[in-house]
């Protein structure tokens, strides 16, 4: 069977490695699409996988971004013999129902936030969503699981932390803070806020216990961490604090605490789970950048944090599913 992936964020790409791997292990062809975005060329690049990447670029609308993007992922998959396209992207059910194959969207966003993406994907032949968005509904072509994407690569049945990692770059485990900060460019972040500065400034001004930061910037200058080591750069920081959303939810997986400021606050299911439910994130809009630096002051301060948050990461984990395992068994790899 040809297998093909559409693959548009760093994120996407840490979705699905595995799930790459244990298809060309079981003798399928796995056929890589890409738009470029952040790191995910140098990841790409750095575990050996052969891609193609889209000829869309520039800035344009939405409708001509995605004209464009669904032109090159056709031109790329056509001759292949794709029986199965999978990804986060929205041109890969259009490109099943007019080449061939079954489509599966993977999506964690609420369509609140981001409801162009529910219309792009209208032509989707499957949906997976996790169980925080059940209450959305989505009918008889969504499929949904009691996980997280960041299982898929983030689970400890997955990955295991290397200390020896943030070593190299001069860190001492538990002794540094990970800021995080995006560039606010997707078309899901347009009317949105970020991060203000004042909620900067405190990471700027230095933490409580000298906690040294690691400066990770979206598009822009920052502590030079690889992409390929953030991962065991996050597991061993005291916290994180930004505006990611990704990172958050990676954070939480690994059980590090992380403070989030911008306008998304409170409207992402999955991570207001994650808040609410496991105590492993903390959320605040922009007009409440005060009570985003005492969280930050606090987790900074706190010693006994290590403790209390792999207790919380440990219920999240019996409650949900290693979900590379439920990919694996969902396309009958195991």
């Amino acid at each position: 069977m040809n297998v093909a992936f559409d693959l548009c964020h760093p994120a996407q790409f840490h979705l699905f490695k595995h799930l790459m791997e244990l298809f060309r292990e079981r003798g399928h062809g796995v056929h890589i699409h890409i738009k470029e975005k952040d790191s995910l060329r140098a990841l790409l690049d750095r575990g050996g996988w052969k891609y193609a990447v889209s000829a869309a670029g520039g800035k344009r609308s939405l409708s001509a971004a995605y004209a464009s993007h669904l032109k090159s992922y056709m031109s790329f998959v056509k001759g292949l013999g794709v029986e199965l396209h999978l990804g986060s992207s929205v041109v890969q059910g259009t490109a099943a129902r007019l080449l061939g194959g079954e489509s599966y969207c993977f999506s964690e966003d609420d369509f609140d936030v981001a409801p162009a993406w529910k219309w792009l994907n209208i032509t989707a032949g499957r949906v997976v969503r996790p169980s925080a968005l059940r209450f959305e509904g989505g009918g008889r072509r969504t499929i949904y699981h009691d996980s997280y994407h960041e299982l898929a690569y983030l689970h400890p049945d997955i990955f295991t932390p290397d200390e020896s990692v943030p070593r190299r770059y001069g860190l001492v485990p538990g002794r540094y803070a990970v800021a995080r900060f995006s560039a606010m460019s997707a078309y899901h972040d347009r009317g949105e806020s970020g991060a203000p500065e004042a909620f900067q400034a405190v990471l700027k001004e230095g933490l409580p216990g000298d906690l040294d930061v690691v400066w990770s910037l979206e598009g822009g200058s920052g502590d030079r961490v690889e992409p390929w080591d953030m991962h065991h750069v996050l597991a061993f920081a005291k916290l994180l604090a930004g505006d990611s959303q990704t990172m958050a939810m990676e954070a939480a997986a690994l059980g590090v605490p992380s403070v989030r400021c911008n306008s998304f606050a409170g409207r992402i299911a999955v991570l207001n789970e994650l808040e609410e439910r496991y105590g492993l994130t903390f959320a605040f809009g922009p007009e409440k950048a005060d009570g985003a630096v005492a969280k930050v002051i606090e987790l900074a301060a706190d010693d006994s944090s290590v403790e209390e948050f792999a207790a919380r990461r440990g219920k999240m984990l019996e409650e949900k599913v290693d979900f590379l395992d439920w990919m694996a068994r969902l396309f009958g790899l195991v």
